[in-house]
């Protein structure tokens, strides 16, 4: 039996992503979802509430999120489940759950789970003490580095990389510079270690107001652990290929960095296929409501297309 448990993560924009869905699919009835970032299956329930007569497949790379979620959403025959990343998902493994002909709608809701922040225990916060981890999957044979190897045998050059073009840091070669001298002698091992390092590397007169100064490196060694931007890349041209005719392919985004990409994927997808086109001008953000109900949720940006049915009929 699983575990009873108290989601820690409510899924950001739901009101908004099943709103797009029956504003613009002609028919909303048996219909089939992707959620590519199941996480602890918040999304997934607001689905099968909207929509009690779907069918679900939900995914995550992280096989604790996998069983969080299942533990929220109970046995149902309608949902089905797979432990993998949004970028790996294979027409085969569709195929293997007669689901070939694939989905009304996807949707990845990107970066990680309050879960992993607060309880996880892999040094994704920089308060408590953790081992430095980082790794949404903990597949060992998958041979994933961790943010402990990472800060204490990546060369210099390679660190401020990361620092700056994952974390646009601007204190990145201060940073690095103490790493180096830090390692020589005393390895980081944990969380603290590294957020206290970079505490006293940029003087507080320079901190960000309302958010820890470490905030932006940990973004970037978490990016650079899980190789979420690469990941990101390939799924935004792979998913797309699984909508059925008028699917919706729906991304929330959560930094400027991961926006980015996302809309100029989704750009040059309309541009090389006609097939494809902009439900929104621009992106959807969430409500003044909801920000202060789930403060998670302020920073977040809602994209979406519509694979046409008609491909000489177009709304862009």
């Amino acid at each position: 039996m699983l575990e009873e448990f108290q989601p820690t993560h409510f899924p950001v924009m739901w009101q908004d992503i099943v709103r797009t869905v029956h504003d613009n699919l002609k028919e909303t009835k048996s219909l089939r979802f992707l959620d590519g970032t199941g996480g602890e299956g918040g999304h997934v329930a607001k689905f099968a509430e909207a929509f009690p007569d779907c069918e679900i497949l939900f995914l995550d790379r992280d096989p604790a999120m996998i069983q969080r979620a299942l533990s929220r959403l109970g046995s149902r025959p309608n949902i089905k489940s797979l432990n993998i990343n949004f970028s790996e998902l294979e027409q085969s493994d569709l195929d293997e759950i007669g689901w070939g002909d694939g989905f009304n709608g996807i949707l990845l809701d990107l970066g990680i789970s309050t879960y992993h922040i607060l309880e996880s225990g892999r040094g994704f916060s920089f308060r408590g003490t953790e081992s430095f981890d980082m790794r949404l999957d903990t597949n060992l044979d998958r041979k994933q580095v961790t943010a402990a190897e990472i800060v204490n045998t990546y060369p210099s050059k390679e660190l401020e990389r990361i620092f700056y073009e994952y974390g646009e840091e601007r204190w990145t070669k201060k940073i690095v510079e103490r790493l180096l001298e830090r390692r020589r002698t005393n390895p980081i091992e944990s969380n603290s270690d590294f957020s206290k390092l970079v505490e006293t590397t940029i003087p507080r007169k320079f901190w960000p107001p309302k958010t820890h100064p470490a905030t932006r490196v940990f973004q970037a060694l978490r990016i650079e652990v899980n190789q979420e931007f690469q990941h990101l890349k390939k799924a935004l041209i792979q998913l797309p290929q699984f909508l059925r005719p008028d699917g919706i392919f729906q991304i929330i985004s959560f930094h400027s960095l991961e926006d980015r990409i996302v809309k100029h994927s989704l750009r040059d997808t309309l541009m090389e296929n006609k097939e494809f086109s902009f439900i929104y001008k621009k992106p959807i953000l969430p409500s003044e409501e909801e920000m202060k109900m789930n403060p998670a949720s302020r920073s977040a940006k809602l994209r979406a297309i519509q694979k046409s049915v008609d491909t000489k009929n177009k709304r862009y």
